[in-house]
């Protein structure tokens, strides 16, 4: 602009440029990300974009702001230094977690890794993580990818685990008995078998004193007889084989 001596505009020399395209990209951008937050609100976990660089210094470029209630985790603070979230992991998965991203950066691989994390509460969750390396311009590993808290997962696994051992263990306990049953009758009719032969032997009778021991032999493996039926009985009806049959009883 050029001014005359009064101090009034006499020439003004510039430009005029066409950003309607600039406009569009910007609103488009602006939508799209938009459009991603209100995505990112309704999912449950954590999205994230972790980053590595050359000096093996770890941030998080992006961290949504539920990772403050999942990880009790600041992401103002995390995406200038993300040693605050290793300190939260469990001491005994620290190394496993620390060498998975470090085999992810070499390989690009997938990183999925699952570790313990102490919340604000002070308690301990499951935390599964997965996320896609890519490598930048700057030599620096950049990961997006996902955290969800799988503690009750990991719970209902194991009490699924817990209920087929211990079904299996019940069929083992149910089989030993039925075997043992089984067993246990072949000896026993022999001791009833003789036992009754003796007490019927006409050709060598025995004594008043012999027959009453020889009842009470009987008796009692005929007691036997009726607990190991009971007891064969009770597998059946825990292997559901048990057959009813109706009868008339004396009331």
């Amino acid at each position: 602009i050029e001014w005359t001596p009064q101090g009034q505009p006499q020439r003004m020399v510039g430009t005029q440029t066409d950003i309607t395209e600039q406009r569009r990209s910007e609103q488009a951008a602006s939508l799209a990300a938009a459009r991603l937050a209100r995505i990112a609100h309704h999912v449950p976990g954590v999205l994230y974009q972790f980053e590595l660089d050359v000096a093996l210094k770890p941030r998080f470029p992006y961290l949504r702001e539920q990772a403050r209630a999942l990880l009790g985790l600041d992401p103002a603070l995390a995406a200038v230094n993300a040693s605050a979230l290793m300190d939260r992991v469990h001491e005994a998965d620290r190394e496993t977690v620390v060498a998975s991203i470090i085999d992810s950066s070499h390989r690009l691989a997938l990183w999925r890794c699952e570790y313990r994390v102490c919340i604000a509460d002070g308690t301990w969750r499951w935390i599964l993580a997965t996320a896609s390396p890519m490598r930048g311009a700057d030599g620096a590993t950049v990961w997006h990818g996902y955290m969800q808290d799988v503690t009750d997962l990991r719970e209902l696994e194991r009490a699924r685990q817990d209920k087929a051992a211990a079904e299996a263990a019940n069929r083992a306990k149910t089989d030993f008995l039925s075997r043992m049953s089984h067993e246990l009758r072949t000896p026993l009719n022999a001791v009833l078998g003789f036992s009754q032969l003796l007490e019927i032997d006409r050709s060598a009778p025995l004594s008043e004193g012999q027959r009453r021991r020889v009842s009470l032999i009987r008796e009692a493996g005929e007691h036997l007889l009726q607990m190991i039926g009971d007891l064969l009985d009770l597998t059946r009806i825990e292997s559901g084989s048990l057959q009813v049959q109706r009868l008339a009883v004396d009331v």
